[in-house]
């Protein structure tokens, strides 16, 4: 007789150790067995850390199967079961569960679920036969990976008790919080309360925990880090909690599913934080509170410098509204702003030029003016609205006159204020531009080399981006970067940086990884981190509806790397203006001095890009510097080249001309149209290869990794 088992995914949050390597369980032929002593709560710890994706027939089963994952069997009981996967708080993800029966090469879906359990956890019932065995694959939604255990419970067990309401429950029991503060905590067992007409920034819905900040005049800036489900985020002031007054809200300016608040503080000011959920969603969060001073430079008279052909960080939060004139400037001036100064560069070659200033990443909608003259007689040079970048930004092209000093202000629609990234572009800049050398890799994936001549390798493997032994007084410097195909298209992965014996390591992805000497990380406190001495900065922003995490190498004298991630691209970008440090470089970048794709006996020059792709595969006697390895590896191995189709396809696309691949799986088509659109804002020598990211992905959201 046959009898029912149930196998659950259900919410219950463990911490296991971050497990770096291959999985032993990758591949369903290594499926680990669950013995049947595991049960009444008993775990197993896992990861999809460094998994491979493993196809199984067409891929659905009850859901699409498209993250790396690992395999377990267990044996049919012909009674009551239940099997519980959960995420740990350190590496919180979406999680997917698969049950199948058979053998690894003729699996039979039996079930399998994405989001039926709690927040972003899965749950999958069944009943079994006695003795069958059970394939279980534990995956990601698309690309997500983690850390998790694995439980088996029987029927006998006796019922789990709810976990504790927490301390916190209420406003009025909320624990005390300060600059730095970092929590881990869960709103599991927490009530509702109500907050006025429950809403802050967003609907205020589900339970929640609260804590209290005391003011300190400082930006502060509370964020979940990670969380197991999708969380919000509440900012109150007031002295009784009764009658609370909204600050600021959010559902998902943070990462993914997380929130995040940016508020002033008034010195002595009580403000109750309240952490919730989506809709009724509870689980486990990550709480993390950051403070910086206000900008000092909310008056024309304390314009803050800004280099011709620099980039600089700044906000609006804070700052008083200040009377410009008749406060029109090309556009009305309605809400405080901070001020900057740029000098013009003149000179016989730039006398005519134009310099152009814009805001390249903000929180807000901007506004930007341009003034001369004197903070006493400003007079318009011109502004604007939202004619520059993504949405809300805006741009500023003028012509600039020799030591002539100009101001420009930062401000916002409306009222609105926000932080903002203003950069003063190095059209106007020729001396620097002179001197500058730019080479990157990034994208589907295209390479640029240090003279700006741009080619297309799609190989699957580690490679070569740029080796350096002489790089600062021979302490060396590499880059390697590893690079996949999905698809009919490739990306970058991953990318490493070794100066001296330190790495960094960074992968892409809608979760924050990287690997600092060789050690996980997730959490970004780190940072800023010493690299052979170098400082190294991370920061992330809003791009549309996803974020750039980006990894900044100060190497000093306007020399730097840049290191990106986009959803699951990674880019990498050298910007050199000190010619000692690089001089000696080669790699896929080139040769330094003159561009050309110099094959590894420093004469040969390759102009056929498979070829020179190849050429730069990581060599056997080459250091491995990525914490494992995977992939094509030499000796054995060239790097895997895509399908006969694939290029056939691109024999066809040149940079420019790009044409929607057949295979793409989604059932929407973007359109050349679409894609010129939405890559309208990229930069001109950029325009191109966005364009053709676009449609190779069929994503107009990679537009916003230019």
């Amino acid at each position: 007789m046959v009898a029912p088992f149930k196998l659950c995914a259900l919410l219950a949050v463990l911490v296991a150790p971050v497990v770096l390597g291959r999985p032993t369980n990758d591949e369903c032929g290594g499926a680990l067995p669950i013995p049947d002593t595991t049960n009444c709560g008993d775990t197993i710890s896992g990861s999809t850390i460094d998994a491979d994706f493993d196809p199984v027939g067409d891929n659905f089963c009850g859901t699409k199967n498209t993250g790396r994952g690992v395999w377990y069997t267990v044996m049919g009981t012909g009674g009551d079961m239940a099997m519980v996967v959960t995420e740990t708080i350190a590496t919180a993800f979406d999680t997917k569960l698969f049950v199948y029966t058979g053998n690894c090469d003729t699996l039979t879906c039996v079930e399998g679920d994405d989001d039926g359990g709690q927040g972003l956890l899965s749950q999958v019932k069944f009943t079994s036969t006695l003795d069958t065995e059970y394939f279980i694959l534990v995956s990601g939604f698309e690309t997500e990976t983690g850390n998790f255990e694995l439980s088996v419970d029987s029927a006998t067990c006796p019922a789990r008790p709810p976990p504790p309401t927490p301390v916190n429950d209420k406003c009025t029991a909320a624990v005390d919080i300060t600059c730095g503060s970092n929590i881990v905590a869960s709103t599991v067992s927490a009530t509702f309360e109500s907050v006025g007409g429950n809403f802050c920034g967003t609907d205020n819905t589900s339970p929640g925990v609260w804590y209290k900040f005391t003011g300190t005049g400082d930006l502060v800036l509370t964020e979940t880090t990670s969380a197991n489900f999708d969380t919000k985020l509440f900012v109150y002031e007031g002295t009784k909690c009764a009658s609370l007054e909204c600050v600021d809200g959010d559902d998902q300016d943070g990462s993914g599913d997380l929130s995040e608040v940016l508020f002033f503080s008034t010195p002595g000011t009580e403000y109750f934080i309240l952490v919730g959920g989506f809709e009724s969603q509870v689980g486990n969060f990550e709480l993390n509170v950051s403070c910086r001073p206000p900008p000092t430079n909310s008056e024309c008279n304390d314009a803050a410098p800004i280099p011709c052909g620099s980039t600089i960080l700044g906000t609006t939060l804070s700052v008083v509204f200040e009377n410009v004139g008749d406060n029109n400037c090309g556009t009305s001036i309605t809400a405080p702003g901070v001020w900057y100064k740029l000098i013009g560069t003149g000179g016989d070659m730039v006398v005519t030029d134009m310099v152009l200033t814009e805001t390249i990443a903000a929180s807000f909608d901007t506004k930007l003016f341009v003034f001369e003259g004197t903070c006493d007689t400003l007079e318009c040079v011109d502004g604007d609205d939202d004619g520059g970048g993504v949405g809300g930004l805006s741009q500023v092209t003028f012509s600039t006159t020799a030591g002539t000093a100009y101001f420009i202000l930062v401000s916002g629609f409306d009222s609105f204020t926000g932080d903002f990234e203003l950069s003063a572009d190095s059209m106007g800049c020729p001396e620097l531009q002179a001197k500058f050398h730019e080479g990157s890799s990034g994208g589907d994936p295209h390479f640029k080399t240090w003279n700006h001549d741009k080619y297309d390798f799609h190989g699957a493997c580690d490679l070569v981006l740029l080796s350096n032994p002489e790089f600062d007084n021979n302490m060396g410097m590499e880059i390697h970067i590893r690079t996949k195909i999905r698809f009919s298209w490739s990306y970058i992965e991953t990318a490493i940086l070794k100066i001296g014996n330190d790495t960094l390591e960074i992968m892409g992805g809608d979760m924050r990884r990287y690997w600092i000497n060789g050690v996980f990380g997730s959490s970004g406190k780190e940072f800023p981190i010493k690299i052979g001495g170098y400082t190294v900065d991370y920061e992330k922003k809003a791009v549309g509806p996803s974020k750039q995490r980006i990894y900044t190498v100060d190497l000093g004298r306007s020399d730097k790397i840049v290191m990106k991630t986009y959803k699951d691209f990674v880019s990498v970008d050298i910007k050199a203006v000190s010619d000692e440090l690089f001089v000696d470089s080669v790699g896929l970048m080139g040769s330094y001095t003159t561009g050309d794709k110099l094959a590894r006996d420093g004469e040969t020059v390759l102009s056929d890009p498979i070829a020179f792709g190849q050429e730069w595969q990581v060599l056997m006697e080459e250091p491995k510097l990525f914490h494992s390895l995977e992939g094509p590896q030499q000796p054995l191995q060239q790097c895997e080249m895509p399908a006969a189709r694939r290029l056939k396809n691109k024999g066809k696309k040149r940079l420019g001309q790009p044409e929607v691949l057949a295979e793409q799986p989604t059932g929407v088509v973007i359109t050349h149209a679409a894609a010129e659109a939405a890559c309208a804002y990229a930069q001109v020598e950029d325009r191109d290869v966005c364009i053709f990211d676009v449609l190779a992905t069929n994503d107009v959201e990679m537009a916003g990794a230019y």
